[in-house]
């Protein structure tokens, strides 16, 4: 297993990852952490509402395919970076550890944050104001449009929930919906 945190491209990004410090030698946790997800796996083949995810005594692990995790794992430790000293922002919790398995499956310890019960009213005005947070975040330097970390754009609007090509700007996007919205109205017309 490797600590080491590479992009699926091969690309090293300094700075993008700064591991936040902590007195829990996380490396040598490592074979424990793939144990309890392999086992969090099986218990949950049959379970229709299974996720890739599982507190882990006082941490939280997600886990997923190496290539499509990174950018996420990158993109939640640039948020958990902007969140931590802004009062204004939603609770995002801080990355303590990332490593793969050969480039395979990835793994990452984060902060444990407790859920508490709230009102409909009140979660619903919690979500706004952390979708208005996460608005108001500026774009990374190095992403156009895309994950930070590398990766194509993830949406539902695309098939299979990727875009299928880099957009290198925003008029580039709207291009392609644009392209994508006359061939689905010739279609619809034939």
């Amino acid at each position: 297993m490797s600590s080491e945190f590479f992009p699926p491209n091969g690309f090293v990004h300094p700075g993008d990852f700064p591991l936040m410090s902590s007195p829990t030698n996380f490396a040598a946790l490592e074979p424990a952490i793939v144990s309890a997800c392999a086992q969090h796996e099986r218990d949950g083949e049959n379970d229709r509402n299974y996720s890739r995810c599982l507190p882990l005594g006082e941490y939280f692990v997600k886990f997923g395919p190496y290539s499509s995790f990174y950018p996420e794992v990158v993109t939640l430790n640039y948020l958990a970076d902007l969140a931590k000293n802004d009062a204004s922002a939603p609770r995002v919790p801080q990355v303590y550890h990332f490593f793969h398995d050969n480039g395979r499956m990835a793994y990452v310890v984060m902060e444990y944050i407790d859920l508490i019960q709230v009102s409909a009213e009140t979660l619903a005005s919690k979500a706004a104001q952390a979708v208005r947070w996460m608005r108001s975040v500026p774009a990374p330097h190095d992403v156009v449009l895309g994950p930070k970390g590398n990766g194509r754009a993830r949406h539902v609007v695309f098939k299979k929930c990727e875009a299928p090509l880099d957009f290198v700007s925003l008029v580039a996007l709207e291009r392609y919906f644009n392209k994508v919205c006359l061939l689905t109205v010739s279609a619809s017309l034939c």
